[in-house]
């Protein structure tokens, strides 16, 4: 299955089933329709909880998550940069032709877009509000990889130490062109000796988890990393021994198999 029908499936709350009709009776039928497929993951964004309509306005109800999250640092309490909402809905729409169309009969129909973040973890929430023109000029753009590179790796490093499975990262990094992962290895329950042997199969066996596209954050992370011309290098380390693996992967790499 190619990764973009994984993304029309798994963002359905950003897409319309009648795209192309620019009428606000259609709109709020979706809108129901929507609800129902509730919470969907929105990739970097996080997840969406529900959708409402007040006046000239869609409300969008946001928990920031996993290695997607923010911490909500900004100038102004209380406050999200927009630039990173508008950058994640042009990112949106050029993965998802159908999503790209949801937003454009919003802005037809001159909606407004709000975004309500609530971070589970500290309980802080935020709003975003988008205008029409705003939303245009979103479509009408590519977004700014690095930017949103550089909102990921703030975010991951407020999670920093994390537990994933039989391992700890420890830290996450940018070295010139490389984003550098390094994680601590529980020896007692995988063998470093063994992942050196097989390290090959470890790029193999990213590459492969890419193209299947069952992790979706992995695979906006991935790809917005591989946009913005970073090579992804992961490194390994025994918890006992201190013996060490790694492997990398190019841009080019994971765009190659990252199928749109």
């Amino acid at each position: 299955m190619k990764l973009k029908t994984i993304i029309v499936l798994a963002l359905a709350a950003t897409i319309s089933a009648s795209a192309g009709a620019a009428d606000r009776e259609e709109i709020l039928k979706d809108v129901a329709k929507m609800n129902a497929e509730m919470p969907m993951s929105m990739g970097m964004m996080g997840t969406m909880t529900s959708i409402s309509v007040s006046g000239d306005t869609i409300v969008y109800n946001m928990t920031i998550d996993g290695l997607g999250s923010i911490d909500f640092k900004s100038k102004k309490p209380g406050k999200i940069d927009k630039k990173y909402t508008l950058d994640n809905l042009s990112l949106l729409s050029q993965l998802s032709g159908d999503g790209g169309g949801w937003y454009e009969d919003l802005r037809d129909c001159g909606m407004y877009l709000k975004y309500h973040y609530l971070n589970p973890h500290s309980r802080q929430q935020a709003d975003v509000v988008i205008s029409p023109k705003e939303l245009s000029d979103a479509l009408d753009n590519d977004p700014d990889y690095k930017f949103l590179t550089d909102y990921m790796i703030e975010s991951t490093k407020s999670t920093l130490p994390m537990e994933v499975g039989a391992m700890k990262i420890v830290e996450a990094k940018l070295e010139g062109n490389n984003y550098v992962t390094t994680a601590i290895v529980d020896e007692d329950v995988i063998s470093i000796e063994r992942m050196i042997e097989n390290q090959p199969l470890m790029k193999e066996n990213f590459l492969l988890t890419m193209k299947k596209g069952a992790e979706l954050t992995a695979i906006f992370n991935a790809y917005v990393l591989a946009k913005a011309g970073y090579t992804q290098v992961f490194k390994y380390q025994g918890s006992q021994s201190g013996k060490q693996v790694s492997y990398q992967v190019t841009p080019e790499e994971i765009l190659n198999v990252i199928d749109f």
